[in-house]
Protein backbone atom coordinates (compact mmCIF):
# COMPACT_ATOMS: atom_id res chain seq x y z
CA UNK A 1 0.00 0.00 0.00
CA UNK A 2 0.96 3.80 -0.45
CA UNK A 3 2.03 5.43 2.74
CA UNK A 4 -0.97 7.83 3.33
CA UNK A 5 0.98 10.63 3.89
CA UNK A 6 2.36 11.19 0.37
CA UNK A 7 1.50 14.70 -1.61
CA UNK A 8 -0.13 14.35 -4.58
CA UNK A 9 1.49 16.38 -7.53
CA UNK A 10 -1.55 17.22 -9.29
CA UNK A 11 -0.42 20.40 -7.98
CA UNK A 12 4.00 20.01 -7.76
CA UNK A 13 6.20 20.37 -5.37
CA UNK A 14 8.06 23.93 -5.23
CA UNK A 15 11.31 22.16 -3.89
CA UNK A 16 10.56 18.92 -6.79
CA UNK A 17 10.10 21.94 -9.58
CA UNK A 18 13.39 23.74 -7.98
CA UNK A 19 15.32 20.83 -8.42
CA UNK A 20 13.84 20.02 -11.90
CA UNK A 21 14.70 23.74 -12.91
CA UNK A 22 18.42 23.73 -11.58
CA UNK A 23 18.90 20.75 -13.46
CA UNK A 24 17.77 22.03 -16.78
CA UNK A 25 19.13 25.05 -16.36
CA UNK A 26 23.02 23.70 -15.27
CA UNK A 27 22.12 21.14 -18.96
CA UNK A 28 21.92 24.86 -21.04
CA UNK A 29 24.80 26.01 -19.14
CA UNK A 30 27.14 23.58 -19.22
CA UNK A 31 25.76 22.69 -23.28
CA UNK A 32 28.96 24.66 -24.61
CA UNK A 33 31.25 22.68 -22.16
CA UNK A 34 30.40 19.34 -22.62
CA UNK A 35 29.63 19.54 -26.43
CA UNK A 36 32.54 18.60 -28.91
CA UNK A 37 32.29 18.02 -32.83
CA UNK A 38 32.96 14.40 -33.64
CA UNK A 39 34.75 15.27 -36.65
CA UNK A 40 34.75 11.48 -38.56
CA UNK A 41 30.72 11.64 -38.18
CA UNK A 42 29.21 12.33 -41.32
CA UNK A 43 25.54 13.48 -39.95
CA UNK A 44 23.67 12.95 -43.20
CA UNK A 45 25.08 9.84 -44.14
CA UNK A 46 24.48 8.11 -41.00
CA UNK A 47 21.92 5.26 -40.92
CA UNK A 48 18.76 5.12 -39.00
CA UNK A 49 19.34 2.14 -37.66
CA UNK A 50 22.94 4.37 -35.63
CA UNK A 51 21.53 7.39 -35.45
CA UNK A 52 18.42 5.62 -33.55
CA UNK A 53 21.00 3.87 -31.14
CA UNK A 54 22.50 7.45 -30.68
CA UNK A 55 19.21 8.50 -29.76
CA UNK A 56 18.67 5.80 -27.24
CA UNK A 57 21.87 5.94 -25.92
CA UNK A 58 22.20 9.79 -25.41
CA UNK A 59 18.09 9.63 -23.99
CA UNK A 60 18.86 6.87 -21.53
CA UNK A 61 22.40 6.58 -20.12
CA UNK A 62 24.13 9.77 -20.78
CA UNK A 63 21.17 11.92 -19.52
CA UNK A 64 21.20 9.28 -16.40
CA UNK A 65 24.57 10.11 -15.72
CA UNK A 66 23.90 14.12 -15.68
CA UNK A 67 20.64 13.61 -13.81
CA UNK A 68 20.09 12.37 -10.15
CA UNK A 69 18.99 9.00 -10.27
CA UNK A 70 14.92 8.59 -9.35
CA UNK A 71 14.14 5.73 -7.56
CA UNK A 72 10.15 3.82 -7.08
CA UNK A 73 9.57 3.34 -3.48
CA UNK A 74 5.84 2.06 -3.75
CA UNK A 75 3.54 1.44 -6.74
CA UNK A 76 -0.42 0.22 -6.33
CA UNK A 77 -3.59 0.01 -9.12
CA UNK A 78 -5.93 1.95 -8.35
CA UNK A 79 -8.89 -0.17 -10.19
CA UNK A 80 -11.33 2.60 -9.11
CA UNK A 81 -9.13 5.68 -11.49
CA UNK A 82 -8.05 2.83 -13.41
CA UNK A 83 -5.05 4.39 -12.63
CA UNK A 84 -1.29 3.26 -11.43
CA UNK A 85 0.07 5.35 -8.62
CA UNK A 86 3.97 5.60 -7.86
CA UNK A 87 5.56 6.61 -4.77
CA UNK A 88 8.74 7.99 -5.98
CA UNK A 89 11.78 8.43 -3.46
CA UNK A 90 11.23 12.27 -2.58
CA UNK A 91 7.92 11.06 -1.16
CA UNK A 92 6.10 12.35 -4.67
CA UNK A 93 3.71 10.50 -5.92
CA UNK A 94 2.61 10.24 -9.94
CA UNK A 95 -0.30 8.46 -11.55
CA UNK A 96 -0.46 6.61 -15.36
CA UNK A 97 -3.39 5.65 -16.94
CA UNK A 98 -3.84 1.77 -17.34
CA UNK A 99 -4.67 2.05 -20.76
CA UNK A 100 -1.55 4.52 -21.98
CA UNK A 101 0.69 2.10 -19.80
CA UNK A 102 -0.52 -1.19 -21.97
CA UNK A 103 -0.50 1.17 -25.24
CA UNK A 104 3.13 2.22 -24.41
CA UNK A 105 5.00 -1.83 -23.28
CA UNK A 106 8.44 -1.15 -24.20
CA UNK A 107 8.86 -5.65 -24.79
CA UNK A 108 9.86 -6.17 -28.48
CA UNK A 109 6.46 -7.50 -29.30
CA UNK A 110 5.04 -4.15 -28.53
CA UNK A 111 7.54 -1.82 -29.68
CA UNK A 112 10.27 -1.60 -32.25
CA UNK A 113 13.55 -0.53 -30.49
CA UNK A 114 15.54 -0.12 -33.90
CA UNK A 115 12.92 2.20 -35.62
CA UNK A 116 11.13 3.23 -32.36
CA UNK A 117 7.57 2.94 -33.48
CA UNK A 118 4.92 1.11 -32.03
CA UNK A 119 4.08 -2.35 -32.88
CA UNK A 120 0.65 -2.64 -30.88
CA UNK A 121 -2.22 -1.83 -33.15
CA UNK A 122 -5.26 0.04 -31.24
CA UNK A 123 -7.65 -2.76 -32.08
CA UNK A 124 -5.61 -4.98 -29.60
CA UNK A 125 -5.81 -2.98 -26.85
CA UNK A 126 -9.36 -3.52 -24.27
CA UNK A 127 -10.76 -0.32 -23.09
CA UNK A 128 -11.45 -2.10 -19.44
CA UNK A 129 -7.50 -3.29 -19.66
CA UNK A 130 -5.43 -3.25 -15.77
CA UNK A 131 -3.20 -4.92 -14.20
CA UNK A 132 -3.32 -8.08 -11.78
CA UNK A 133 0.06 -7.74 -10.16
CA UNK A 134 2.10 -4.47 -10.21
CA UNK A 135 5.92 -5.60 -8.33
CA UNK A 136 8.61 -2.65 -7.90
CA UNK A 137 12.31 -4.28 -8.69
CA UNK A 138 14.31 -4.99 -5.76
CA UNK A 139 16.88 -1.51 -6.84
CA UNK A 140 13.52 0.59 -7.14
CA UNK A 141 14.58 0.95 -10.79
CA UNK A 142 11.59 -0.41 -12.18
CA UNK A 143 7.86 -1.60 -12.20
CA UNK A 144 6.56 -5.07 -13.80
CA UNK A 145 3.05 -5.69 -14.65
CA UNK A 146 1.11 -8.65 -14.97
CA UNK A 147 -2.06 -7.42 -17.60
CA UNK A 148 -5.41 -8.48 -17.94
CA UNK A 149 -4.45 -9.47 -21.28
CA UNK A 150 -2.40 -11.91 -20.15
CA UNK A 151 0.56 -9.78 -21.19
CA UNK A 152 3.66 -8.81 -19.09
CA UNK A 153 5.30 -5.17 -18.71
CA UNK A 154 8.58 -3.84 -17.37
CA UNK A 155 8.59 -0.07 -17.34
CA UNK A 156 12.09 1.40 -16.29
CA UNK A 157 11.65 4.48 -13.57
CA UNK A 158 13.60 6.97 -15.17
CA UNK A 159 11.44 6.22 -18.52
CA UNK A 160 8.02 6.60 -16.12
CA UNK A 161 9.92 9.75 -15.04
CA UNK A 162 10.03 11.44 -17.81
CA UNK A 163 6.42 10.94 -18.99
CA UNK A 164 4.99 11.32 -15.85
CA UNK A 165 1.10 13.43 -16.02
CA UNK A 166 2.42 16.35 -13.82
CA UNK A 167 2.53 20.23 -15.35
CA UNK A 168 6.81 19.91 -14.42
CA UNK A 169 7.20 17.06 -16.86
CA UNK A 170 4.53 18.43 -19.50
CA UNK A 171 6.78 22.41 -19.20
CA UNK A 172 9.62 20.34 -19.58
CA UNK A 173 8.70 18.39 -22.76
CA UNK A 174 7.08 21.89 -23.96
CA UNK A 175 10.57 23.12 -24.41
CA UNK A 176 11.69 20.31 -25.85
CA UNK A 177 9.22 20.71 -28.39
CA UNK A 178 10.06 24.33 -29.12
CA UNK A 179 12.22 26.45 -27.18
CA UNK A 180 10.05 29.89 -24.64
CA UNK A 181 10.71 33.06 -26.95
CA UNK A 182 12.56 35.74 -25.44
CA UNK A 183 10.65 38.83 -26.57
CA UNK A 184 12.96 42.05 -27.47
CA UNK A 185 13.24 45.67 -28.12
CA UNK A 186 15.79 47.76 -29.28
CA UNK A 187 17.50 48.32 -26.12
CA UNK A 188 17.06 44.07 -25.37
CA UNK A 189 18.37 43.33 -29.18
CA UNK A 190 21.96 44.85 -28.36
CA UNK A 191 22.75 42.11 -25.86
CA UNK A 192 22.26 39.44 -29.14
CA UNK A 193 24.73 37.44 -29.78
CA UNK A 194 26.95 37.61 -33.22
CA UNK A 195 28.14 33.99 -34.53
CA UNK A 196 31.43 33.20 -36.55
CA UNK A 197 30.52 31.90 -40.34
CA UNK A 198 33.85 29.50 -39.51
CA UNK A 199 32.70 28.72 -36.42
CA UNK A 200 29.26 27.42 -37.44
CA UNK A 201 30.56 25.49 -39.84
CA UNK A 202 33.54 23.52 -37.40
CA UNK A 203 31.68 23.44 -33.98
CA UNK A 204 29.05 21.71 -33.16
CA UNK A 205 28.96 23.77 -29.69
CA UNK A 206 28.53 27.14 -31.64
CA UNK A 207 25.73 25.83 -33.79
CA UNK A 208 24.02 24.99 -30.87
CA UNK A 209 24.23 28.12 -29.30
CA UNK A 210 23.02 30.11 -32.87
CA UNK A 211 20.48 27.66 -33.44
CA UNK A 212 18.86 28.03 -29.67
CA UNK A 213 19.29 31.59 -30.29
CA UNK A 214 17.40 31.78 -33.31
CA UNK A 215 14.24 30.09 -32.24
CA UNK A 216 14.17 32.16 -28.57
CA UNK A 217 14.78 35.42 -30.21
CA UNK A 218 13.53 35.17 -33.64
CA UNK A 219 16.86 36.79 -34.58
CA UNK A 220 20.89 35.94 -35.27
CA UNK A 221 23.71 37.59 -37.38
CA UNK A 222 26.71 36.07 -38.91
CA UNK A 223 29.63 37.64 -39.90
CA UNK A 224 33.03 36.83 -41.63
CA UNK A 225 31.24 34.48 -44.64
CA UNK A 226 32.68 34.90 -47.82
CA UNK A 227 31.74 37.34 -49.81
CA UNK A 228 30.32 34.91 -53.44
CA UNK A 229 27.28 33.05 -54.14
CA UNK A 230 26.93 29.72 -52.09
CA UNK A 231 27.74 30.33 -48.63
CA UNK A 232 23.91 29.86 -47.58
CA UNK A 233 23.92 26.48 -48.38
CA UNK A 234 27.09 25.41 -47.27
CA UNK A 235 25.41 26.88 -43.88
CA UNK A 236 22.66 24.94 -44.20
CA UNK A 237 24.62 21.77 -44.80
CA UNK A 238 25.16 21.77 -41.14
CA UNK A 239 21.81 22.36 -40.43
CA UNK A 240 19.68 19.75 -43.18
CA UNK A 241 17.72 21.41 -46.00
CA UNK A 242 16.83 24.15 -47.69
CA UNK A 243 12.81 25.40 -48.27
CA UNK A 244 11.62 25.25 -52.05
CA UNK A 245 8.94 27.79 -53.05
CA UNK A 246 8.00 29.22 -56.03
CA UNK A 247 11.28 31.52 -56.22
CA UNK A 248 13.45 28.17 -56.07
CA UNK A 249 15.75 27.16 -53.45
CA UNK A 250 17.78 30.25 -53.06
CA UNK A 251 17.18 33.63 -54.96
CA UNK A 252 19.02 36.95 -55.40
CA UNK A 253 18.05 40.10 -54.33
CA UNK A 254 19.65 42.50 -56.64
CA UNK A 255 18.52 45.34 -58.90
CA UNK A 256 16.19 43.99 -62.02
CA UNK A 257 14.27 45.83 -64.86
CA UNK A 258 10.95 45.26 -64.82
CA UNK A 259 10.80 43.98 -61.08
CA UNK A 260 8.01 41.30 -60.39
CA UNK A 261 8.82 41.95 -56.58
CA UNK A 262 9.45 45.49 -55.00
CA UNK A 263 12.45 43.86 -53.33
CA UNK A 264 14.62 43.81 -56.93
CA UNK A 265 14.15 48.03 -57.16
CA UNK A 266 15.81 50.83 -55.27
CA UNK A 267 12.90 51.12 -53.15
CA UNK A 268 12.07 51.35 -49.66
CA UNK A 269 10.08 48.51 -48.50
CA UNK A 270 7.61 48.34 -45.29
CA UNK A 271 8.04 46.14 -42.17
CA UNK A 272 6.80 42.74 -44.01
CA UNK A 273 7.02 38.81 -43.51
CA UNK A 274 7.76 36.62 -46.36
CA UNK A 275 5.18 34.64 -48.13
CA UNK A 276 1.88 35.08 -46.03
CA UNK A 277 0.12 33.87 -49.24
CA UNK A 278 1.64 30.35 -48.58
CA UNK A 279 -0.69 28.31 -46.35
CA UNK A 280 3.40 27.16 -45.02
CA UNK A 281 5.20 29.90 -45.16
CA UNK A 282 8.98 29.60 -45.04
CA UNK A 283 10.01 29.61 -41.33
CA UNK A 284 13.15 30.83 -41.27
CA UNK A 285 14.78 33.12 -43.72
CA UNK A 286 18.67 34.03 -44.33
CA UNK A 287 20.18 36.65 -46.07
CA UNK A 288 23.44 36.85 -47.18
CA UNK A 289 25.53 40.19 -48.38
CA UNK A 290 27.64 39.38 -51.43
CA UNK A 291 28.44 43.15 -52.47
CA UNK A 292 27.07 46.33 -50.75
CA UNK A 293 26.74 49.35 -52.96
CA UNK A 294 28.03 52.76 -51.87
CA UNK A 295 25.98 55.42 -51.52
CA UNK A 296 23.14 56.23 -48.97
CA UNK A 297 20.58 54.04 -47.77
CA UNK A 298 19.98 50.42 -47.97
CA UNK A 299 19.96 49.47 -44.20
CA UNK A 300 17.51 46.67 -43.18
CA UNK A 301 14.80 47.42 -40.41
CA UNK A 302 13.94 44.16 -37.59
CA UNK A 303 11.46 44.74 -35.70
CA UNK A 304 10.13 42.00 -32.92
CA UNK A 305 6.05 41.96 -33.71
CA UNK A 306 5.21 39.64 -31.06
CA UNK A 307 6.91 42.27 -28.14
CA UNK A 308 4.64 44.50 -30.09
CA UNK A 309 1.84 41.96 -30.45
CA UNK A 310 1.79 42.46 -26.61
CA UNK A 311 2.18 45.82 -26.05
CA UNK A 312 -1.13 46.04 -27.89
CA UNK A 313 -2.40 43.13 -26.09
CA UNK A 314 -1.45 45.22 -22.62
CA UNK A 315 -3.25 48.87 -23.74
CA UNK A 316 -5.56 48.25 -26.49
CA UNK A 317 -7.06 44.98 -25.94
CA UNK A 318 -10.24 44.76 -28.36
CA UNK A 319 -8.08 46.01 -31.58
CA UNK A 320 -5.64 43.08 -30.66
CA UNK A 321 -8.67 40.57 -30.59
CA UNK A 322 -9.75 42.18 -33.71
CA UNK A 323 -6.35 41.69 -35.71
CA UNK A 324 -7.01 37.54 -34.00
CA UNK A 325 -10.38 37.14 -35.57
CA UNK A 326 -10.18 39.09 -38.95
CA UNK A 327 -9.19 36.31 -41.68
CA UNK A 328 -7.01 38.40 -44.31
CA UNK A 329 -6.28 37.75 -48.26
CA UNK A 330 -2.37 37.71 -49.26
CA UNK A 331 -1.43 36.66 -52.75
CA UNK A 332 1.41 36.31 -55.45
CA UNK A 333 0.83 36.16 -58.82
CA UNK A 334 3.54 36.36 -61.67
CA UNK A 335 6.32 33.89 -63.37
CA UNK A 336 9.88 32.73 -62.02
CA UNK A 337 12.27 30.85 -64.58
CA UNK A 338 9.38 30.42 -67.04
CA UNK A 339 7.16 29.29 -64.68
CA UNK A 340 3.59 30.84 -63.90
CA UNK A 341 2.31 30.82 -60.10
CA UNK A 342 -0.65 32.29 -58.47
CA UNK A 343 -0.85 31.78 -54.38
CA UNK A 344 -3.66 32.61 -52.16
CA UNK A 345 -3.90 32.21 -48.69
CA UNK A 346 -6.03 33.53 -45.76
CA UNK A 347 -4.85 34.71 -41.87
CA UNK A 348 -5.28 36.66 -39.21
CA UNK A 349 -2.99 39.30 -38.90
CA UNK A 350 -2.11 38.13 -35.19
CA UNK A 351 -2.47 34.67 -35.18
CA UNK A 352 -2.88 32.76 -31.20
CA UNK A 353 -2.32 29.19 -30.34
CA UNK A 354 -4.73 27.11 -28.34
CA UNK A 355 -3.32 29.15 -24.93
CA UNK A 356 -3.85 32.16 -26.67
CA UNK A 357 0.09 32.88 -26.97
CA UNK A 358 1.41 34.62 -30.36
CA UNK A 359 1.97 32.04 -32.62
CA UNK A 360 2.57 33.91 -36.02
CA UNK A 361 1.84 37.44 -37.24
CA UNK A 362 1.43 37.87 -41.16
CA UNK A 363 2.00 41.16 -42.17
CA UNK A 364 2.77 42.55 -45.81
CA UNK A 365 1.12 45.33 -47.12
CA UNK A 366 2.75 44.83 -50.48
CA UNK A 367 1.06 41.63 -50.86
CA UNK A 368 -2.21 42.10 -48.71
CA UNK A 369 -4.97 41.53 -51.19
CA UNK A 370 -8.02 44.25 -52.25
CA UNK A 371 -10.75 40.85 -51.61
CA UNK A 372 -11.37 41.16 -47.53
CA UNK A 373 -13.85 38.95 -46.44
CA UNK A 374 -14.68 41.50 -43.27
CA UNK A 375 -18.27 42.19 -42.89
CA UNK A 376 -18.60 46.26 -44.42
CA UNK A 377 -19.84 47.46 -40.82
CA UNK A 378 -16.33 46.42 -39.11
CA UNK A 379 -13.65 47.33 -41.73
CA UNK A 380 -13.18 50.93 -40.81
CA UNK A 381 -12.62 49.34 -36.86
CA UNK A 382 -10.30 46.74 -38.66
CA UNK A 383 -8.20 49.53 -40.52
CA UNK A 384 -8.31 51.09 -37.00
CA UNK A 385 -7.15 48.16 -35.06
CA UNK A 386 -4.15 47.51 -38.03
CA UNK A 387 -2.96 51.29 -38.59
CA UNK A 388 -2.54 51.35 -34.39
CA UNK A 389 -0.32 47.96 -34.87
CA UNK A 390 1.62 49.59 -37.46
CA UNK A 391 2.05 52.71 -35.89
CA UNK A 392 3.57 50.66 -32.88
CA UNK A 393 5.88 48.47 -34.87
CA UNK A 394 7.20 51.37 -36.53
CA UNK A 395 8.35 52.82 -33.44
CA UNK A 396 11.85 52.93 -32.87
CA UNK A 397 12.02 52.13 -29.53
CA UNK A 398 10.97 48.43 -31.14
CA UNK A 399 13.35 48.45 -34.01
CA UNK A 400 16.50 47.47 -34.87
CA UNK A 401 18.81 49.61 -38.32
CA UNK A 402 21.27 47.36 -39.25
CA UNK A 403 23.32 48.12 -42.73
CA UNK A 404 24.73 44.77 -43.86
CA UNK A 405 28.66 44.46 -44.23
CA UNK A 406 29.83 42.63 -47.00
CA UNK A 407 29.79 38.90 -45.70
CA UNK A 408 27.30 39.49 -42.65
CA UNK A 409 24.04 36.95 -42.87
CA UNK A 410 21.33 38.08 -41.05
CA UNK A 411 19.17 34.67 -40.24
CA UNK A 412 15.48 35.43 -38.69
CA UNK A 413 12.14 33.71 -37.98
CA UNK A 414 10.04 34.58 -40.62
CA UNK A 415 6.60 34.52 -38.43
CA UNK A 416 7.57 36.49 -35.87
CA UNK A 417 10.46 39.25 -36.77
CA UNK A 418 9.08 41.60 -39.59
CA UNK A 419 12.00 43.05 -42.07
CA UNK A 420 12.08 46.19 -43.96
CA UNK A 421 14.64 48.23 -46.13
CA UNK A 422 15.31 51.99 -46.05
CA UNK A 423 15.21 53.27 -49.63
CA UNK A 424 18.70 53.68 -51.34
CA UNK A 425 21.22 55.11 -54.27
CA UNK A 426 23.49 53.57 -55.81
CA UNK A 427 26.26 55.74 -56.70
CA UNK A 428 28.94 52.94 -57.09
CA UNK A 429 28.92 49.48 -57.09
CA UNK A 430 26.00 47.32 -56.58
CA UNK A 431 23.79 45.82 -53.92
CA UNK A 432 23.46 41.95 -54.11
CA UNK A 433 21.95 39.89 -51.56
CA UNK A 434 21.53 36.23 -51.24
CA UNK A 435 18.62 34.52 -49.37
CA UNK A 436 17.11 31.57 -48.73
CA UNK A 437 14.10 29.26 -46.34
CA UNK A 438 14.65 26.93 -43.47
CA UNK A 439 11.59 25.22 -42.15
CA UNK A 440 10.72 24.90 -38.38
CA UNK A 441 10.87 21.33 -38.69
CA UNK A 442 14.14 20.92 -39.53
CA UNK A 443 16.39 23.68 -37.00
CA UNK A 444 14.72 21.97 -34.12
CA UNK A 445 15.38 18.47 -35.42
CA UNK A 446 18.77 19.52 -35.82
CA UNK A 447 18.92 21.56 -32.17
CA UNK A 448 17.71 18.39 -30.70
CA UNK A 449 19.97 15.91 -32.40
CA UNK A 450 23.07 18.33 -31.44
CA UNK A 451 21.71 17.88 -27.73
CA UNK A 452 21.19 13.96 -27.50
CA UNK A 453 25.02 13.98 -29.20
CA UNK A 454 26.24 15.47 -25.82
CA UNK A 455 23.77 13.90 -23.54
CA UNK A 456 22.26 16.90 -23.19
CA UNK A 457 18.43 15.68 -24.17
Amino acid sequence: MLAPQLLSRGGVSLARISAASTRVMAVVVNAKNSLQRIETRNYFGTSKANFVDQFRFASTVCNAAQTPKVVVTAAEADHKAAMLKIQWGDGMTDVYPFIWLRDNCQCSQCFESSSLARKLLLQQLSRDVHPTSVQVTADGQGVGLEWSDGHSSVFSASWLDRRAFNNNRRNLRVQDIKLKKALWDSDRAKDLSQFSFSDLLTSDTELLKFLQQVEEYGLCIIKEAPPEPGQIERLTESIGHLKRTHYGLVFSVKIKANANNLAYTEKSLNLHVDQPYLEYKPGVQLLHCISQCEGHGGENILVDSFCVAEKLRQTQPEKFELLTDTLVDFYDVGVEEGVNFHVINQEPIIKLDKSGQVKTVSLNNMVRDSHFGCQPEHVMAWYDAMMTYHDLLSDPQYAITYKMAKGDIIVFDNNRVLHGRKGFHMTGGERHLEGCYWDWDVVRSRRRVLLADAGLN
